[in-house]
């Protein structure tokens, strides 16, 4: 208290021999103040030193306290295994649809785990199925493209779908013709002849080999060209769809190249621009 009386003294004394009335140019060099010592005010008794706030929850009514589980003694857990979460638990039965070019609906025979069922994975199954190469698959979630390193969990952003059940839409590049093509056909008939051959081979209760390779070989390929003239003429005559610049015409052929677009580009807009530039010049040519 005492400096401070000093310190005003002083100061009222410097203030004395001032004019009273100061230039407004004037400047007080700060070398002539007097020194003084800089004042810290006390602390107030009833403040309490600050204390981070604890992360610890307290426990729900009826659950097991947190001292129990840190002990390793409690009764619902095993020491050393881990929990799953119910996000990674979770399964789901995938349904894959087209609606267009070809019409197709398909679903995987068990459920599928979210966490570790990737859309290759369901673009293989469906490849399986069909016969048509998996480069020509493209699987959409809310009309939007998905990259085949996802998982499903990711798909759906950590939610459980309703019901349990995912569906899926399918987009095939080139349409029809990728059904109908030759490839896919040979596909099909060889899983459907590999589906009948194994329950033949079961009532036969013996396989027989053949001494001579070469009449194997012609009596298998007379069996496959026999079996898939019964499945041809059992299915039908196969739909003829449009080809040549008839296909340019008609809106599916378009929202297939923007589909492409949008997978390969990663942009809606600049996907749309492309395709309205292509259209546009297809029409005024």
């Amino acid at each position: 208290m005492a400096t401070e009386v000093a310190f005003a003294k002083t100061f009222l004394a410097i203030l004395d021999t001032k004019p009273t009335k100061i230039s407004a140019d004037h400047v007080e060099d700060p070398r002539t103040y007097p020194a003084s010592t800089p004042f810290i005010l006390p602390r107030h008794p009833s403040l309490r030193p600050f204390r981070k706030p604890s992360s610890r929850l307290a426990p729900a009514p009826g659950s097991t306290p947190a001292s129990s589980a840190s002990t390793g003694t409690s009764a619902s857990t095993t020491p050393g295994t881990a929990t799953p979460s119910s996000g990674d638990a979770a399964a789901a039965v995938v349904h894959i649809r087209s609606a267009r070019n070809p019409t197709l609906s398909l679903t995987l025979p068990t459920p599928q785990p979210l966490a570790t069922t990737s859309i290759l994975d369901i673009k293989t199954f469906v490849s399986q199925e069909t016969g048509m190469p998996v480069e020509k698959l493209k699987v959409l979630y809310n009309k939007k493209p998905v990259g085949d390193v996802k998982s499903l969990k990711e798909v759906l952003a950590s939610t459980v779908p309703e019901g349990g059940e995912l569906e899926l839409s399918l987009m095939v590049m080139g349409g029809q013709a990728t059904y109908d093509s030759e490839e896919a056909r040979a596909a099909r008939e060889a899983r459907l002849a590999a589906n009948v051959n194994p329950v033949a081979d079961a009532t036969k209760g013996e396989v027989e080999v053949s001494e001579s390779p070469e009449v194997e070989m012609k009596d298998a390929k007379q069996a496959a060209e026999t079996e898939s003239e019964t499945t041809a003429e059992a299915a039908g005559p196969v739909a003829q769809g449009l080809s040549g610049p008839a296909v340019l015409e008609t809106e599916e052929f378009w929202e297939d190249l923007k589909g492409y677009l949008q997978q390969r580009i990663r942009d809606e807009k600049t996907a749309e621009e492309v395709v309205g530039k292509f259209r546009g010049a297809w029409s005024g040519k």
